[in-house]
């Protein structure tokens, strides 16, 4: 499969660097019950590769979009609902592609249904992703969860350099199926700089603004500008916004209480933390689960 790449679509290897990506979870069977119907806010897209039966999803007021046994389906991160038919298996990834203003490098012209025939690559990469996974994590079971592995470096290398190898084919697809990519640009060198140092900062740690503009060479004034007009929210924002990120995230998954997440994004007593939530999400802190 080759394709020539818009010039729109080009970028250096700085702006490229601001893209925050990452393999989620790999998952390979049934459909368990939690997978059918309406569910929270998804924070990351999903690629769904049925492996038998079919299913659908209506995501955003959408229209539906389908797949079946053969096909891929590439999930809108958006409240969807969705269905599978009883006889459904599936190979589901769940990853991050996302850019510092929280928008996802595809959702305008998500869910899309791409056929595995059309491209035979995305299937061959994923599944040697799984294989990647398991045998990193020595996980014999068919879920692999990575939103708190514990692993070594190397181990964090041998499964993101397969699982971008995945991306880049997915990536191509979705382009030759006709998706546009959402680009994000940062022209100043100062804003680059702080926007690099806080997708580091530890969530768990007061942040400062003064701390980031010394670094950038800029008053702390000038750098909440920089803020304002390319990203449309101040760095402290964007801070909320990355605390927000990971709390939803791993609200979707089953490997931390709502008290350790609490506790990941600074918070040291529970009640403050949803209240926190609740104030940005207009919802409550609860525990769901999606394919």
């Amino acid at each position: 499969m080759k394709q020539s790449l818009e010039k729109t679509e080009l970028h250096s290897t700085i702006q490229w660097g601001l893209l925050h990506v990452g393999l989620i979870w790999i998952y390979s069977g049934t459909v368990d019950h939690y997978g059918h119907g309406w569910q929270q806010l998804a924070q990351s897209p999903a690629a769904w590769y049925f492996l038998s039966g079919s299913g659908y999803v209506e995501a955003d007021g959408g229209p539906r979009v389908s797949a079946r046994t053969g096909q891929w389906l590439i999930v809108k991160p958006v409240t969807r609902f969705q269905y599978f038919s009883p006889d459904a298996k599936i190979l589901s990834i769940r990853f991050r592609a996302r850019w510092p203003d929280g928008e996802h490098l595809f959702f305008e012209g998500l869910s899309r249904c791409l056929d595995g025939k059309q491209y035979p690559k995305l299937l061959r990469e994923a599944l040697a992703l799984k294989r990647a996974a398991r045998r990193y994590t020595r996980n014999k079971f068919n879920n692999i969860s990575l939103r708190d592995y514990p692993m070594s470096f190397d181990v964090f290398l041998g499964i993101e350099r397969q699982f971008l190898l995945w991306l880049e084919v997915l990536y191509r697809s979705l382009i030759a199926g006709g998706v546009k990519a959402n680009l994000f640009e940062v022209e100043d060198p100062r804003l680059r700089q702080a926007i690099g140092m806080l997708r580091g900062w530890p969530l768990n740690q007061e942040y400062r603004v003064e701390d980031v503009a010394k670094v950038a060479g800029i008053g702390a004034r000038q750098l909440e500008r920089l803020f304002i007009q390319s990203l449309g929210v101040t760095s402290k924002k964007y801070m909320e916004r990355r605390k927000y990120q990971f709390v939803q995230e791993n609200l979707e998954g089953d490997l931390m209480s709502v008290k350790e997440i609490a506790f990941q994004v600074g918070f040291k007593h529970v009640p403050s933390f949803c209240r926190w939530y609740r104030k940005y999400a207009g919802r409550s802190a609860s525990k769901s689960t999606v394919q």
